[in-house]
């Protein structure tokens, strides 16, 4: 299967290193045009053009979206924060700031075009709190977003859990009806423990023994490798994926199989 980008645009978010560096290298060698999003600087190489963009500040994503001179054909949504950041620019980034830059660039995007989020198996509870969750789906833009955060976000726990969960609900939610006004197709990628920089900052704000137990009782017994995900990221942005909407792909070791089965032995995490 040859999974080609030969003349499209791609916008990914997160370009700067992790994840999605690995993802706009994969869609720049497939012949894709990317343009990366990232409040750091992104490096020079692999052909990717960096866009220095604070993806908290609404502001800040519209000037980046102006600044582009062309339709665009996937949006790759991968950047995010760990729950050591203040809880509201977890939410910010993870959850307002994804999906104000997916409604900027949904009329702009060609058609056929795709939109890929990057959740985590942090996110499977969403089920148990769908009706708060929906309460700010439900707002109408990034401010009232952000006011619903100021009132409630204190009550919702682990902000990064929270963030991941709506990440999740809101692709289910949104695949339908932005498939529908744009003909943008919108799935997610749902990682489990990846070798990132980022895991320093889980290992700060979880347990390591918790954190190492979870990628032992995985059925692959390991964390993955950026590329492990990217590839998956890569082929659901691809015309070669082009029945799959609104679906959440697990790319976890199969954390999620072994705990929706009661396969977990609890005893390691003691």
């Amino acid at each position: 299967m040859n999974i080609t980008f030969e003349g499209k645009t791609a916008v990914v978010t997160g370009a700067a290193g992790g994840l999605g560096r690995e993802v706009a290298r994969l869609l720049t060698a497939a012949g894709a045009r990317v343009v990366g999003f990232d409040i750091a600087a992104v490096p020079d190489g692999d052909g990717i053009e960096g866009r220095r963009v604070d993806m908290a500040d609404p502001a800040s994503i519209d000037e980046a979206v102006a600044s582009l001179d062309t339709s665009v054909d996937v949006l790759c949504n991968v950047a995010g924060l760990a729950q050591t950041h203040p809880a509201e620019a977890v939410l910010r980034v993870n959850f307002l700031g994804l999906r104000h830059l997916t409604e900027t660039l949904g009329p702009r995007m060609a058609e056929g075009a795709t939109v890929t989020n990057v959740a985590s198996n942090a996110g499977n509870g969403w089920r148990d709190r769908r009706p708060v969750l929906e309460e700010l789906l439900a707002t109408d833009g990034f401010a009232p977003g952000a006011e619903w955060l100021s009132a409630h976000l204190a009550d919702q726990g682990d902000p990064y859990m929270f963030s991941k969960e709506l990440v999740q609900l809101y692709t289910l939610a949104r695949s339908h009806t932005i498939y529908r006004e744009h003909g943008v197709r919108m799935n997610c990628v749902s990682p489990g423990e990846m070798a990132t920089p980022m895991m320093d900052d889980f290992r700060q704000a979880m347990s390591p023994k918790i954190l190492d137990a979870v990628a032992s009782e995985s059925t692959l017994g390991r964390m993955a490798a950026p590329a492990e995900v990217a590839t998956v990221v890569v082929f659901l942005a691809s015309a070669q994926a082009g029945f799959a909407s609104g679906s959440i792909f697990d790319v976890d070791g199969g954390w999620t199989a072994v705990t929706l089965t009661d396969q977990v032995d609890y005893g390691v995490f003691a």
